[in-house]
Parts: C-alpha cells; structure tokens; sequence
C-alpha cells in the first residue's frame, strides 16, 4: 500500500459542520460502535496542525490516501495517559480508522498499553458479549516471543484482539522474560501496546481486498 498524505484535507474538513460528537471529546464506546458516522467530521479537530505542537494536549491524527476514495486517520501524537474509547471497563489511548467512499468507518483499530491480567479482562468481556472467539492463532514475534490473535463474531461485526501476550492465559512480564535467556532481549515495557479491531460484516471484503502492508493495519487478518 502506498500512503500519500491528502494535501489540504484540514481545510476542506475545516469548512465542513461540527455538529455532533468529535474524536478525543467523547468517549467512544467499541463495544457499540456506531459505523454510519462521518469520520471525517468526527476527527476534524484533531487533525489540525496545531495539534502536533508539543505544549498541545490534543492528540494529532494524519490522514492518507489508499486510493479509490479509501483513506486511512492514523494518530500520531498521543499520551499513554488519554481515554478516547472503552470496551466495557478496559481504556484506550488512541482510535484508527479506514474509512470507505461514503466517509463512513469500515475498519477501526483502537490500542491500548495493557497488563496480560488487563487484556484478560477484555477477553472475557468479549467472551461474554459474543461467546468462544471463532478464531484463534499465533504468529512468531522473534525467537522468545508470539503475536496472539483472536477473533470474535457478534451484531455484525467482527472483533479481533492482537497482542504479544495471550488473551486466554495472562502472563506477568517475569514470566515472559523467564523464557528468554538473552538479557538484551529481555521485554522491559510491562505494558506493550495492543489492538482491538472491530469490523463491520458487510465491509470484510473490501477491507481484504486494500492488500494492507503498512502499519499496525496489517496485523488484521480474516
């Protein structure tokens, strides 16, 4: 996937109305996503350029263009400290999207820094929301370490957790590290970073077809 930024794209968003519910002024709820909203209007404040500055408190959000009328709202400044969105009781920190044609989100990947005991609590809010995940499997990370994926079907949507720690079975840091007999390979962040994409039944195959290759976008597989 080759990614241009949209030139100008903040002020055509800057002309456009503010009504309703804006990206970092709301908490979304991903549990109940709601698909048929403008992203655009919706990540209209945060993607102007005085976001970026480091006195900003604001999260920053770029946008590309995958071509065909698809882009992608990826945040690039952020704090580990914000909550924009929430499953239940578990916070994250940031919310991605692809967005389709009719600037309506097909494809969101919210990410959060969490425990393996956290993450096993989104797991079971998941699990007792949607039932058994659909599908499980892993992919090696490096020599000592695996990337966990799991999959979950319910109200039209499909929802996948990615994560180096495993949902079903949490893992403190010590544990991992136990395994790894390498001390400079040794995970140091006790917290690593996670997604939980959520997309809507009707947008699969579109998704599928964007071939993507960049970013966290390619850790969503179906």
């Amino acid at each position: 996937m080759i990614k241009s930024l949209i030139i100008g794209l903040t002020l055509i968003m800057g002309a456009c109305s503010t009504d309703g519910p804006s990206y970092q002024q709301e908490i979304l709820d991903l549990k109940d996503l709601d698909f048929s909203r403008d992203a655009e209007l919706f990540y209209q404040s945060a993607t102007q350029k005085s976001n970026h500055d480091i006195d900003s408190k604001k999260q920053f959000v770029e946008v590309y263009d995958l071509g065909n009328g698809w882009s992608t709202f990826e945040v690039k400044k952020f704090s580990s400290k914000d909550i924009v969105a929430k499953f239940d009781k578990v916070n994250f920190n940031q919310v991605n999207a692809i967005v389709g044609k009719d600037r309506k989100f097909k494809l969101v990947n919210a990410q959060a820094e969490l425990t393996g005991v956290e993450l096993n609590n989104l797991y079971k809010d998941l699990n007792a929301g949607f039932g058994d995940p659909i599908k499980v499997d892993s992919v090696a990370r490096s020599t000592y370490t695996r990337m966990y994926r799991y999959t979950w079907e319910g109200k039209g949507q499909v929802f996948q957790v990615v994560s180096m720690f495993n949902p079903a079975q949490p893992e403190r840091l010590e544990q991992i590290n136990a395994r790894i007999p390498d001390k400079d390979l040794r995970i140091v962040n006790e917290r690593p970073s996670m997604s939980l994409f959520i997309c809507k039944n009707s947008s699969m195959d579109a998704i599928l077809d964007l071939e993507l290759v960049d970013g966290d976008w390619v850790k969503f597989k179906y």
